[in-house]
C-alpha cells in the first residue's frame, strides 16, 4: 500500500495542521504544505527523476520525505502560534492557560531532524534500487547482458546499438 505523503505529515502534528488550515489565507498552509513537499522530494532525489504519482516512491522514501517537508513547515507554525499568543495575551481579563506551542516545535523539529538524519540512507537506497535514473539518460545492458554500460550513450552518438 502506498504512502500518502499529506497524511503522513498531518500524523505528526493533527492539531497544528488543523489551526494553520484554519488560519486561511493568512497562512495560506495548503500552498506551503504542497511546496515543502515538492522540496523534500527534490532534496531526496536530487537530479534523479522524481516519480509523478505518489505511489511509485517507495514506502520509506515516502516517509523520509513527509519527515524532512514537516520540517520545512515548522517555522510556519512557529510564527503563527508566535503571533497568536501576542494577540492572546493583549486581551484585557483574559486568563491564558497554554503549554509554550513554540518550544514544543522545537522538541518536535529535533525528533524529526533525528529520523530525517537516521532514515535519509535507506530512503536513497530505496529510491536507487527502483531503478531510478538520472534525466534524460538511460541505462542500457551491456552486450554481454551483465552491467549497466556507461558508455552507451557514447556509442549511440557513433551509430553502435
Amino acid at each position: 500500500m502506498a504512502v500518502n505523503i499529506a497524511d503522513s505529515i498531518t500524523n505528526n502534528w493533527p492539531t497544528t495542521e488543523g489551526n494553520l488550515t484554519d488560519a486561511g489565507t493568512e497562512v495560506g498552509y495548503a500552498t506551503r504544505k504542497a511546496n515543502a513537499i515538492a522540496r523534500a522530494k527534490a532534496d531526496l532525489y536530487g537530479t534523479l527523476d522524481i516519480p509523478t504519482a505518489e505511489g511509485d516512491i517507495p514506502d520509506v522514501a515516502a516517509y523520509w520525505i513527509a519527515d524532512k517537508a514537516c520540517l520545512y513547515l515548522i517555522p510556519v507554525a512557529q510564527d503563527h502560534y508566535a503571533l497568536k499568543r501576542q494577540r492572546s495575551n493583549a486581551m484585557q481579563n483574559a486568563t491564558i492557560t497554554n503549554y509554550d506551542l513554540v518550544a514544543e516545535l522545537e522538541r518536535l523539529a529535533q525528533r524529526l531532524e533525528k529520523r530525517v538524519a537516521a532514515g535519509e540512507d535507506a530512503a536513497l537506497e530505496a529510491i536507487l534500487s527502483q531503478g531510478t535514473h538520472k534525466a534524460g539518460e538511460t541505462p542500457v545492458v551491456s552486450a554481454a547482458g551483465l552491467i549497466v554500460d556507461p558508455l552507451a550513450n557514447a556509442y549511440r552518438r557513433r551509430g553502435y546499438y
